[in-house]
């Protein structure tokens, strides 16, 4: 008798053997936490690159700062990091030590950009300038330089007004005063240390704590063989980028030529004229404009044609 073909495993003698595979239940959860882990380790990712990006755009500006600062110590003259937009400065110096100015810009890391000191946007006529003077400071109090990334995650870079930078530091606009002795000029000072002088002190002090700035005359200090020219006040006040414009009047004892400059090789005023020639009596108006967005307080000092130590200084503070 011919048995029919085994179709079972139970009739063969072995297990029974189960069928099984994944239901497209359990197939979406998987894909679901697939999905959610890969999208967090996606923006982990991101989070760290922009982390790093926002550091090395604080590091690279800090660095160049202190390069312009000390180019300017170097050439006694002026070097100028300017900010062009929220995420461009331009920085003016001498690049080749050769003693030629040039210009380069520059730009922070993608998608890190510079705001204000509460996060907001920046408006284009507050983008910040540092200002290096021959002596490393600057004429502005205190900048502050925040910068940004997409996560919000912020850095500030801090420049003094005697040219310090530091990131991330605690340090404000305002320094607790020291303690100062009282010192007699009678009995604690030589009176051969002290200078006479009959023109008036100019506060060159950008954060304003050497007192008000008088606003009288200011005589030239002039030597023998030269006569004294005068100008009528000692300080004005300007908008930067050329907004407002302010005059200083010189009057010449006798014939002169006067000349008006920036003794401390800054070029960010601009002066009509720059030399003028005034009769005996007679007067002669220099209109000072702002060329940039350089703020504070600049000294400038006129001098006249008979010598080069005939001369009377002032301040300009250039404002917004």
């Amino acid at each position: 008798m011919i048995r029919p073909p085994i179709t079972d495993r139970a009739e063969s003698g072995f297990p029974a053997r189960k069928d099984q595979g994944f239901t497209i239940l359990q197939m979406l959860v998987v894909l679901t936490v697939v999905a959610v882990l890969s999208g967090l380790a996606v923006m982990g990712v991101e989070s760290s690159r922009s982390s790093i990006r926002l550091q090395n755009s604080m590091r690279l500006l800090a660095g160049r700062l202190e390069k312009a600062r000390l180019d300017a110590l170097r050439r006694h003259g002026s070097s100028l990091v300017e900010f062009t937009s929220n995420n461009t400065y331009v920085i003016t110096m001498d690049y080749d030590g050769t003693g030629t100015i040039t210009s380069r810009t520059y730009r922070l890391e993608p998608n890190i950009v510079l705001t204000n000191t509460d996060g907001s946007a920046i408006a284009t006529a507050d983008l910040p300038t540092v200002d290096f003077g021959w002596r490393g400071g600057t004429p502005q109090c205190f900048t502050s330089l925040r910068m940004k990334n997409p996560q919000n995650q912020a850095s500030t870079i801090a420049v003094s007004s005697t040219g310090d930078i530091t990131i991330d530091t605690n340090l404000g606009e305002t320094v607790s005063p020291g303690t100062y002795s009282t010192v007699s000029q009678s009995n604690d000072v030589s009176s051969e240390a002290m200078v006479a002088g009959t023109g008036a002190a100019t506060c060159d002090d950008p954060c304003g704590t050497c007192g008000a700035v008088s606003t009288g005359t200011v005589p030239s200090s002039a030597p023998a063989g030269c006569t004294v020219f005068t100008l009528n006040k000692s300080a004005i006040t300007i908008r930067k980028n050329g907004a407002s414009t302010d005059n200083f009047k010189v009057t010449a004892t006798n014939a002169d030529t006067i000349t008006v400059t920036q003794p401390d090789g800054r070029t960010n005023l601009l002066f009509s004229p720059t030399s003028s020639a005034i009769a005996s009596g007679a007067s002669k108006f220099f209109t000072v404009s702002s060329k940039n967005n350089s703020k504070g307080k600049f000294t400038i000092r006129f001098t006249s044609a008979c010598s080069p130590s005939n001369t009377a200084s002032a301040t300009v503070t250039v404002t917004n």
